[in-house]
C-alpha cells in the first residue's frame, strides 16, 4: 500500500487516509475540494476528463461514489451556484444600465451564464459534495480500497447500475 498522502497546502495535517475512522477537518475537506482534489488525501487527477470522474482515488483508494444515488447532491450544489450567479448577472447588468436597459445584451449574458457557470462549476460540484458527504457522514470500515483499483471491485459493478 503506498504511503499517505498529505495535504501539500497543510503540511501539519496528520490524517491518515487509510484509517476508516480518520476524515480531516472540515476547512482541509473544503480546501481540497475547491481544488478538484480528493477531499480525503489531497491526490491530483481524479478526473479522467473534465465530466468524467474516476470511480477511486488513485492515493487513497476511496470509492468516490459511495452509495447508490450518492450523484444527486452534485446536481443540487450545480444548480445552487447556477442560478446564483445567473441571479447575480441579471440584476448587476439590470442596476448597471438602468434606466435603458438593453434587453439584447441582456438576453446574451445570462444566457452565456446558464450554460457556462454549470458546464464549469460541474467538477467542482461533484469534488464539494464529496467534502460535504465525508464530513457529515464519516467513513465506514470497507470504503477505502486499493488505490490502484484492484480491491472492492465488486461494489463499483454493482454501482454501474448494470443488471446481471
Amino acid at each position: 500500500m503506498p504511503p499517505p498522502i498529505s495535504d501539500p497546502a497543510d503540511p501539519t495535517d496528520p490524517t491518515d487516509p487509510t484509517d476508516p475512522a480518520a476524515v480531516p477537518p472540515r476547512g482541509t475537506l473544503a480546501r481540497r475540494a475547491l481544488t478538484r482534489r480528493c477531499p480525503l488525501c489531497g491526490a491530483r487527477r481524479i478526473f479522467r476528463h473534465w465530466f468524467t470522474m474516476l470511480p477511486r482515488c488513485p492515493g487513497c483508494g476511496l470509492r468516490f461514489q459511495r452509495e447508490a444515488g450518492h450523484w444527486s447532491g452534485d446536481l443540487g450544489i450545480n444548480t445552487i451556484v447556477s442560478f446564483g450567479t445567473l441571479l447575480v448577472v441579471l440584476l448587476g447588468t439590470s442596476l448597471l444600465t438602468y434606466p435603458n436597459i438593453d434587453a439584447g445584451k441582456l438576453l446574451v449574458a445570462c444566457a452565456a451564464t446558464a450554460i457556462g457557470v454549470p458546464v464549469l462549476f460541474y467538477p467542482f460540484s461533484k469534488t464539494i459534495w464529496l467534502a460535504f458527504d465525508l464530513a457529515v457522514n464519516p467513513l465506514r470500515p470497507g470504503e477505502l480500497g486499493d488505490a490502484d483499483g484492484d480491491g472492492d471491485r465488486g461494489s463499483d459493478e454493482q454501482d454501474s447500475g448494470e443488471v446481471r
